[in-house]
């Protein structure tokens, strides 16, 4: 309750996120996969294109946070960041508790 993962409704109490089940999440691996892999030459030219644009403006002091930048301002390149940066091995996927949340999704 205290982190709304369930809602209280008449009847009882639903989730507030999305579980589906491991079976349906390797579904969505493989097509995300398929995707990328035929999308990602032309999703990383327009990246470096506008990457490179971006520092042009972006002091260097601060270049190294271009990926955020990137996420914050670009949404069509939210989930080319994440997927490079889950590849790259920079996010954690959570598996425990105590650990932050990249969303509120879930599988088996």
């Amino acid at each position: 309750m205290e982190k709304n993962l369930f809602v209280k409704t008449e009847t009882g109490f639903k989730l507030n996120y999305c579980f589906i089940a491991s079976e349906q999440m390797l579904t969505i691996q493989e097509l995300a996969n398929s995707f990328y892999n035929k999308a990602m030459v032309y999703f990383k030219k327009a990246y470096n294109i506008v990457l490179s644009e971006y520092e042009k403006e972006v002091p260097k002091h601060l270049q190294w946070q271009m990926g955020n930048f990137l996420s914050n301002h670009l949404n069509v390149f939210v989930t080319c960041t994440l997927y490079t940066a889950k590849q790259n091995g920079l996010l954690s996927i959570p598996k425990d508790s105590d650990k932050a949340w990249l969303s509120l999704f879930a599988t088996e």
